[in-house]
């Protein structure tokens, strides 16, 4: 997916959250805690991504040696596959969060799967490729998969505040005697 692609995709889902039935009523259930526990780690290991590559980048900057930047390299290949098994930890998990949470990692995991997607090429290219790591066009892959883990990383900083902002909702209208998602 080329980038002016995929930030149209992330433009529209962000979009698409204020067109969503306000009745989008968050669950208090404990499957509901994980979920949005499981959505913050992501956050938080995307935020990683997002300094590996920015290393990276640093590296190839400064012309450093190919030991330097492999070290880093399998960092980077360590979280992507984290990222991975995140994605499928969120989707094990999906049934027993809130129906935010279930649409929330409907939209996110091919997200996920799409920078994973990405940075495994970069790692891989950057493997058979060694002497073109100081490259423009490598620097610029870099730059475009740090553009996508910002812009995943934002989209699950709106629906977790969505998600908050549904519950002080529902916890609003329930004082004053009105029915959850009807405020």
């Amino acid at each position: 997916m080329g980038n002016r692609a995929f930030v149209a995709v992330v433009a529209t889902l962000l979009a698409s959250l204020a067109t969503w039935p306000l009745a989008l009523n968050p669950s208090e259930g404990p499957g509901s805690s994980q979920v949005g526990q499981l959505l913050s780690d992501t956050k938080s290991l995307v935020s990683l991504l997002k300094s590996d590559i920015s290393t990276l980048d640093f590296f190839a900057l400064s012309g450093g040696g190919w030991q330097t930047h492999a070290v880093m390299l399998n960092l980077y290949s360590e979280r992507t596959a984290a990222l991975r098994s995140q994605a499928l930890r969120l989707e094990a998990m999906r049934q027993n969060g809130s129906r935010w949470q279930q649409i929330a990692v409907d939209r996110i995991i091919p997200v996920m799967n799409e920078l994973a997607s990405s940075a495994e090429t970069a790692i891989n290219a950057t493997k058979t490729n060694q002497p073109r790591l100081s490259s423009t066009e490598y620097r610029e892959y870099l730059k475009l998969n740090s553009d996508l883990a910002e812009e995943l990383s934002t989209l699950i900083a709106a629906w977790v505040d969505y998600a908050k902002t549904r519950e002080d909702l529902d916890r609003s209208a329930e004082k004053i005697g009105a029915p959850p998602g009807s405020l």
